[in-house]
């Protein structure tokens, strides 16, 4: 192995063996936190699929304008996101050093997830081009090639859903 490799493969055993998870289920339990974050993060890029869906070519194979072939094909992209999410978030909290920074996020972890976020979605569209597995419509706006909507996806709702989710646990609190 690289020295890269080992010092990754490091920080993921640290991530899941040597996280004081004693002390997350003392600040609100964040597991739970992060599958809340996945879930709403789920239907946020649902939303989004379904609306920018209408800056892809349908008609132009491998896509298929057929509601069996459509829906399928949203639910997994949106179930593809989340995972992107989440590896996203795993990323964050191996630079963090575990999983305490999404109950308190700050100013700096947001600007991490628009950079992860916008990171991921350049290699998805890139790959997806590279390999033919969509193509936009003449409405997609173009950034160096990369459709837009795509672009900004990740990065938006991935921010969005730790958002909500933090608001809602300090709403909570309140009570």
């Amino acid at each position: 192995m690289k020295e890269d490799e080992t010092s990754f493969t490091k920080g993921i055993i640290y991530l899941f063996f040597y996280t004081d998870y004693s002390k997350m289920k003392e600040k609100n339990n964040t597991p739970k936190i992060i599958v809340a974050v996945l879930v709403v993060s789920f239907f946020l890029n649902l939303l989004w699929e379904v609306a920018h869906s209408l800056l892809y070519d349908w008609n132009d194979l491998p896509l298929q304008n057929t509601v069996q072939f459509y829906v399928p094909k949203i639910l997994m992209a949106s179930l593809g996101d989340v995972m992107y999410v989440f590896i996203i978030l795993l990323l964050l909290s191996l630079f963090r050093r575990g999983f305490i920074w999404i109950l308190n996020p700050k100013g700096r972890d947001y600007v991490s997830l628009i950079m992860w976020g916008i990171l991921f979605a350049i290699f998805i569209e890139i790959k997806a081009e590279t390999l033919g597995l969509w193509s936009y419509n003449s409405y997609m706006p173009l950034i160096f090639g990369i459709g837009l909507t795509p672009l900004i996806q990740l990065a938006i709702t991935s921010s969005v859903s730790l958002f909500i989710i933090n608001n809602f646990m300090k709403g909570g609190n309140k009570r």
